[in-house]
């Protein structure tokens, strides 16, 4: 009757524990927490009938106990494995939105090379009007001496041809200092323009070269980003999903885990651990998963400074036309 009694035991632990049978490993996450429960359950009799005498306290049974035991001491270490592994997987999808984020040093080094391009060419074109000023002022200054020196009639004798030579040497003395600073002023106002030209050409395809960078650039990175929080959000649903049922299976096994000591307790102070082991709350915060909210987005829009698109009319304006200097010393066509 006893040996009936025990394989009867047995069987309902077996088939409290699913068909995996006790002991072959931890529960799968899909029901595991309920085969567990189950299995509390089926030990929860066991216990009552061990202690009414009902059920002998065998070696097989003993055995059949500490396979239980290992089988829910995995579950609680593989619980914690699968927590870290979790938090890992959250933790990642935080990282791909993070890992989307443009280098702002990039974009700064792009923005310097263009504030320091449009600097370079306004001050070419300042010197270039100073140029066009100062040859103003050096050639008109010839041009009023010859306009307003009498030129004398030509000689018709020696006399009247020593006063023309001697006129005339007074005058190349007046003209040619003059005149020489005009020639240099304008080379030098010829040179100025070219250079001036360059400017603006490198300015203008360092500014085009910028604005192409950034814009593909914040192009890639909201793409990026609008990827990685799809992904992320499908991480979180998941692994909510999976925290729910590690916390369930945490408890379960938790229950086994106590209804076991019932069985390892003296035979009078069985009832008592019994008794400990109802209504009893367990605390899950260590499985608890820290998700994260969604990273801010960076600010990935053109400085004010060099906004807008080469050559179009309102870039122009802001540019060139409303420079001090831009209406002694225009630009070239953009």
């Amino acid at each position: 009757a006893m040996a009936a009694s025990h394989t009867s035991a047995l069987e309902r632990l077996l088939l409290r524990g699913g068909k995996s049978g006790v002991g072959a490993g931890s529960a799968s996450m899909a029901g595991g927490d309920r085969r567990l429960a189950d299995m509390a359950v089926g030990l929860q009799k066991l216990a009552v009938d061990v202690i009414s005498g009902k059920e002998p306290m065998t070696e097989s049974l003993e055995h059949v106990l500490q396979a239980i035991r290992e089988d829910m001491e995995g579950v609680t270490k593989k619980g914690n494995f699968d927590h870290a592994e979790d938090q890992g997987e959250v933790d990642r999808a935080r990282d791909a939105i993070l890992s989307c984020n443009v280098d702002k040093g990039k974009i700064l080094m792009y923005t310097n090379l263009t504030e320091n391009a449009e600097k370079e060419h306004g001050t070419c074109r300042t010197e270039e009007g100073e140029l066009i000023m100062k040859k103003k002022e050096t050639c008109s200054h010839v041009a009023e001496i010859a306009e307003y020196t009498k030129v004398p009639d030509c000689p018709n004798n020696l006399v009247e041809l020593q006063d023309w030579i001697h006129w005339a040497e007074k005058l190349n003395e007046t003209l040619s200092p003059p005149s020489e600073e005009c020639i240099e002023t304008d080379e030098a106002l010829v040179e100025q323009v070219a250079a001036c030209n360059k400017s603006q050409a490198l300015f203008e395809s360092t500014f085009c070269g910028y604005h192409q960078t950034v814009e593909f650039t914040c192009e890639v990175y909201h793409e990026c980003r609008k990827l990685a929080i799809a992904d992320r959000d499908d991480v979180h649903a998941a692994v909510k999903i999976a925290e729910a049922g590690r916390k369930a299976e945490f408890k379960a096994a938790s229950d086994i885990l106590c209804l076991l000591k019932v069985f390892e307790a003296e035979p009078v102070h069985q009832p008592e651990k019994l008794d400990e082991c109802q209504g009893v709350k367990y605390d899950t915060s260590s499985l608890d998963i820290d998700y994260h909210e969604i990273p801010d987005a960076i600010d990935c829009s053109f400085p004010e400074s060099i906004a807008g698109k080469p050559c179009e009319i309102e870039w122009l304006t802001k540019h060139y036309k409303e420079k001090d200097w831009y209406e002694m010393a225009p630009t070239v066509e953009c």
